[in-house]
């Protein structure tokens, strides 16, 4: 079985970023081939979203229980 990550990766435009919180291959680079997307995290309040964190319960919880291996932004 592959070994994968949790990992966010960055998205957006200047000043007004966003992250993609993904699940990839360990051995693959941030902005490589992702597995499955599980979530969003906006971290500045726009006129349309608020600050916020979006995913999915149950995709997430799968993930973790298959590989407990997390990665911080690089």
């Amino acid at each position: 079985m592959v070994q994968v990550m949790i990992r966010l990766q960055n998205h957006g435009l200047k000043n007004h970023p966003y992250w993609w919180i993904v699940v990839q291959p360990k051995s693959k680079c941030l902005k490589g081939r992702i597995i499955e997307k599980v979530g969003l995290w906006i971290p500045r309040r726009t006129n349309t979203v608020d600050r916020a964190v979006i995913f999915n319960k149950y995709k997430l919880r799968y993930w973790l229980s298959v590989n407990r291996n997390f990665q911080d932004k690089q």
